[in-house]
């Protein structure tokens, strides 16, 4: 074979490999040759075993593949889209179009046409190679877990996420087959499912692959080991961003995710069949103050995380035994706002006893801090002068632009609602859709003052109209939401024409 055209950085695949790896670490540097790249995929390019320890003269295949890894390696994925391009049409040339060995560099091309956002193209090229191994060589080849990811992104990214469950499952299976059913590497997979499932709706599909991740990482663990943390604080963070997406309504139905122990009206108190994630930050919490004491700057994530469990409910229901009527159960109300507070104030005070002190994460606890004077605290001053210092500690610390952004919006922070206790009589996750029920929505536009209130809200749109009641509900919520003002030179402004969607179930 002729001598490859460009052999322009280096001169083996093993190089280019090494340099790879190099930029994966350079991410955190002031200066990155990765700029601009897509690493999550372009980690995935692979060389076929036999010119893994070629060296680039030895063959123009093995020069195209150190090529392509090259421009990869510095960001340069339009130009590895040539040497990508190339290797199909080679290997298609010496093994013909209908080959096993087609799927490799069908594969790494749709991985860079993915990167670049071709996904028309890299659907294509990834469906071709899972073809090509399904015919030439097996159905459960492992070789297919790549291409079925990508197809599964592709459906993801298009708008299919019911489509793309199929896919991440039949490459999760296809991995448990050849590195066993406790392999970690499908905790990627796993976490792929249950976005997808959250997008097409299934809440309850997308919670269990969650819990199933979690099982995995805790697999062989002592439960006090620090090992244990990430794995914990992953899967309460992702127990609250399904319960900040839910609506005030579903919010009071699913406190499962929020807190293990639940009273409903219609019942005694039950205890969830769930870890919560209160409790998944605590037990974090414990471990790392264990491990480390109770000052390390280890504990700061899981404060801030276990304090927003106090915004997403800040109060509770006790229940007190029958009273009044017969078969009335009675309730007293609890307050549990205060802990919020005092969570953000021992973060703040870890962070503040450090040598050194990340501007970044100063800011959010100060930020935190302007919150919980918003929402719960009358002196909403205080909370103005929490995001006055916030505003100025990354202003003096990263400039203007980090400032104006961080406060670019208004941020909604919480819906007080009066207390009232759930109506619902189970303590299992099911965000789907019964078969009768149908989603509607009610649109609103209002402004947000620099108080953090709303003020001129007005409904847009009801879908389907009528709902008189869900209108006035969303009225009364949006009298009482809170809301992080957005700031201009460092003092808060009011903000109009704000429209928000809010959604709502009901039956014909």
């Amino acid at each position: 074979m002729a001598e490859p055209p460009a052999q322009k950085k280096a001169s083996s695949v093993g190089r280019f490999a090494a340099l790879y790896i190099i930029c994966g670490l350079a991410l955190s540097a002031a200066v990155s040759p990765c700029v601009g790249a897509d690493l999550a995929l372009l980690a995935e390019l692979t060389v076929p075993p036999e010119l893994e320890e070629a060296s680039a003269d030895q063959s123009v295949a093995s020069g195209l593949y150190a090529e392509m890894l090259s421009d990869a390696a510095f960001g340069e994925v339009d130009e590895a889209i040539e040497p990508a391009q190339r290797l199909v049409e080679l290997t298609e040339l010496e093994f013909g179009q209908q080959s096993k060995r087609m799927a490799r560099p069908l594969t790494n091309l749709a991985l860079i046409q993915e990167s670049r956002g071709d996904l028309d193209n890299a659907g294509q090229n990834y469906a071709e190679a899972v073809g090509m191994l399904e015919r030439f060589s097996s159905p459960v080849d492992r070789d297919l877990v790549t291409p079925l990811m990508g197809i599964g992104r592709v459906l993801d990214k298009t708008g299919r996420p019911g489509e793309a469950v199929l896919a991440y499952e039949r490459a999760r299976q296809i991995l448990r087959r050849h590195e066993g059913l406790y392999t970690l590497d499908q905790i990627a997979m796993l976490d792929a499912m249950a976005t997808s499932y959250a997008a097409a709706g299934n809440g309850l599909e997308a919670d269990r692959q969650q819990l199933r991740a979690f099982d995995l990482r805790s697999r062989g663990r002592d439960d006090n080991s620090t090992e244990m943390v990430s794995a914990l604080l992953d899967l309460a963070e992702w127990q609250m961003d399904i319960y900040r997406g839910l609506s005030p309504q579903d919010q009071a139905i699913y406190g499962c995710l929020i807190e293990t122990d639940m009273t409903f009206a219609d019942e005694r108190p039950a205890r969830c069949r769930r870890p919560s994630s209160r409790a998944l930050y605590n037990r974090a919490i414990h471990i790392l103050e264990e491990e480390y004491g109770k000052e390390d700057v280890r504990l700061v994530a899981p404060l801030r995380g276990l304090a927003s469990t106090y915004y997403a409910r800040s109060g509770r229901w006790i229940y007190k035994g029958q009273q009044g009527q017969v078969g009335e159960p009675g309730y007293e109300y609890q307050s549990q706002h205060a802990r919020a507070r005092s969570l953000l104030e021992r973060a703040l005070d870890i962070q503040l006893a450090q040598d050194s002190i990340e501007i970044s994460e100063k800011a959010e606890l100060l930020m935190d801090m302007g919150d919980w004077y918003t929402v719960f605290s009358q002196d909403r001053d205080r909370g103005m002068d929490y995001y006055r210092e916030a505003w100025s500690v990354l202003r003096d610390g990263e400039g203007e632009g980090p400032a104006a952004e961080a406060f670019a919006q208004p941020k909604r922070l919480a819906y007080s609602r009066s207390p009232a206790p759930p109506r619902n009589n189970t303590a299992n996750l099911s965000l789907e859709l019964k078969p009768e029920e149908q989603l509607g929505f009610v649109l609103v536009e209002y402004t947000v003052t620099p108080d953090g209130q709303a003020q001129d809200v007005q409904i847009i749109e009801t879908s389907p109209p009528g709902w008189v009641g869900q209108e006035r509900a969303v009225l009364r919520s949006m009298r009482t939401a809170r809301f992080r003002p957005r700031m201009e030179e460092g003092e808060p402004v009011a903000t109009s024409g704000i429209q928000v969607k809010h959604e709502f179930r009901y039956v014909e």
